[in-house]
């Protein structure tokens, strides 16, 4: 499991997780949120989902009933993660934005603004994996 760098003091903000981490096709991360940042606070079960920046509407990854209790959960980004769209990223496609959010079980996800901002990537030959 790969450690991601943590912001200084979360409790002030929704994500404990810092802006902008590289998350690296095929291995496990562990992002953390805030689970007594409002309303977080107010549930103990959450969904958890992953958007690509060509699409906030529709989620890439979506799990419910995540447990609030520990702000936390192990991802492991696949290819479905990876957006076929490779307008804006570099040469190759390999390096994509991709957005977190935690939010109350049976709401909408919250605006952009509110999600975490990362980063997704693979080498080459992981990324001509990945389109085939």
């Amino acid at each position: 499991m790969s450690a991601l760098q943590l912001v200084s003091d979360c409790s002030a903000q929704r994500y404990c997780t810092a802006n902008d981490q590289a998350l690296a096709y095929g291995n496990q991360f562990v992002l953390q949120w805030n689970n007594q940042y409002p309303p977080l606070n107010a549930e103990s079960m959450v969904t958890v989902s992953v958007y690509s920046a060509y699409d906030l509407t529709r989620p890439v990854f979506s799990q419910t009933g995540v447990s609030n209790v520990n702000g936390r959960i192990a991802l492991t980004p696949d290819p479905t993660w990876f957006s076929r769209y490779s307008g804006s990223n570099d040469a190759a496609g390999r390096q994509q934005q991709i957005y977190f959010a935690v939010y109350l079980q049976g709401n909408d996800p919250p605006a952009a603004s509110s999600m975490l901002p990362l980063q997704l990537t693979a080498t080459p030959a992981q990324y001509a994996e990945i389109l085939q």
